[in-house]
This record gives C-alpha cells, sequence and structure tokens, in this order.
C-alpha cells in the first residue's frame, strides 16, 4: 500500500476558456517536493466532480494555493473552481 503524502502547490498558469466549460479548463501547479525541489504539473484538473459542461464554469486564479495528495506515482489536486453567475437581464 502506498503512503499519503499531502503538500501545497500553486497554481502558475490557467489554460482554456474562462468562464467556459469546465472539460476545457486545465492547470500548470507548481508542487515543492521534498527531496527533489519544485516540480510543474502541466495541463491538471481538479480531483472532485466538476461542473456540468452545460453550466459556465470560473477557473481557478494565478497564484491560487492547492492541496496536492500524492498516492504513489499520482498527484490529486483540490482546486476550487466556481459556476459563472451573471444578473439576469
Amino acid at each position: 500500500m502506498s503512503a499519503i503524502i499531502t503538500t501545497m502547490g500553486t497554481i502558475k498558469a490557467v489554460h482554456g476558456a474562462n468562464p467556459g466549460p469546465a472539460s476545457g479548463i486545465t492547470y500548470d501547479v507548481e508542487v515543492n517536493l521534498d527531496g527533489i525541489g519544485k516540480v510543474v504539473a502541466q495541463g491538471v484538473v481538479p480531483h472532485h466532480q466538476r461542473w456540468p459542461d452545460i453550466v459556465d464554469t470560473v477557473a481557478a486564479n494565478i497564484g491560487d494555493r492547492v492541496a496536492v495528495e500524492i498516492i504513489g506515482k499520482a498527484m490529486h489536486f483540490a482546486i476550487a473552481e466556481t459556476a459563472s453567475v451573471t444578473e439576469c437581464p
């Protein structure tokens, strides 16, 4: 069984339409790994269920801190996204 390592990362880039469909939004996240140093994971998505594509999603911001769990060779990112809401005319 793999150990679970919990650490933090920083969003360095946001890719895709913002706001836009969640499936089109990805992130580059910098993670500081013990014994290795800073590593940038590119094109990652949140590990949790995202908004359906019929809802425009607002991406997290560059500079936001995110929780990262490392299980074996897999990284899981807790990136907060919100639904785009606008006032009705």
